[in-house]
């Protein structure tokens, strides 16, 4: 019974940390950060029945309706559309998701943006690539120890099978002797096996760089879901003017796809996926902390 609680309580900070590296991954891979509906109706029949198309925004990806013929105006009928979703880096001239007037030429492209939301996509996308590697160095240090403590649950230590031959020894030798019992000290072998020796002076560190990792990379996502908000909400083009208006059918809208859309509104990614994701590496970073020791300096515990 003593080996399957601490079974389940070296599994616990590992299952944790495996949340958090998931839903980190998924957070930034996927185009849900915001999106925004069109709707064949107008806005006062507008229900999910009417939903025509959706259109989707992440630091890395554009997902939406495309113009086939760049050479006709935006008004014209013979203009012919294709879904889409494209894909960005996190830096480069011309190369992210976020381009000013200067890269794209024209204002109907989907990657143009003022200096402003540039910024603020450009730290959003950055923060979650720095956020999702500490997080996975978290895991990895997590599973490491969860690795070298299972060792020590399941396989003897040398001392305690050292002790083990020497009681049944003793305990042999008293069956086939009359003599009294000799009091000489016995003196056990303290050896350790290579694992051993290297789990218990490094163990404790690596726990406390696993502990940094989490509450760093969780940070950094909170951050990022900020800035995410910033960029995919309250600074996305239409918003602004759909609050003031009503609805914004200004004549950009597809056509013969669509007549309106609603405003832009934060995607599963942005609201669900990280904030599992930060909250998950901070609840690793406790039970870490209460799973496995800490290094002591000068007779106190570092954390």
């Amino acid at each position: 019974m003593g080996k399957i609680t601490r079974l389940a309580a070296i599994l616990t900070p590992l299952a944790l940390a495996t949340v958090a590296i998931a839903f980190a991954i998924q957070a930034a891979l996927s185009k849900d950060w915001s999106s925004r509906n069109f709707y064949t109706d107008d806005q006062a029949q507008w229900s999910p029945a009417s939903i025509n198309s959706t259109e989707y925004r992440s630091p890395f990806q554009i997902c939406g309706y495309r113009r086939d013929n760049t050479t006709l105006s935006l008004d014209s009928i013979a203009n012919t559309y294709t879904y889409v979703c494209q894909r960005f880096g996190s830096s480069g001239s011309n190369k992210t998701s976020c381009e000013s007037l200067n890269y794209t030429l024209t204002q109907s492209d989907a990657r143009y943006g003022d200096e402003r939301l540039c910024q603020q996509i450009h730290w959003a996308g950055n923060l979650v690539i720095a956020s999702t590697s500490f997080i996975g160095i978290g895991f990895f240090f997590t599973f490491f120890l969860a690795f070298l403590s299972m060792i020590v649950i399941f396989i003897p230590s040398a001392a305690e099978q050292d002790s083990s031959r020497e009681s049944e020894a003793h305990a042999e030798a008293s069956k086939h002797t009359t003599t009294a019992p000799s009091h000489q000290p016995q003196h056990s072998h303290t050896s350790k096996r290579p694992h051993e020796r290297f789990l218990l002076p490094v163990a404790p560190w690596f726990n406390v760089l696993l502990i940094f990792c989490f509450v760093f990379g969780a940070v950094l996502y909170v951050f990022a879901q900020f800035y995410g908000v910033l960029a995919f909400v309250q600074s996305a083009p239409d918003n602004g003017a759909f609050a003031s208006f009503g609805n914004n059918n200004n004549g950009d809208t597809v056509v013969g796809l669509n007549r309106e859309h609603a405003p832009w509104v934060q995607g599963k990614a942005l609201s669900v996926y990280a904030s599992v994701a930060w909250l998950s590496a901070t609840l690793a970073a406790m039970a870490a902390g209460f799973v496995w020791r800490l290094p002591r300096v000068s007779g106190r515990n570092v954390l």
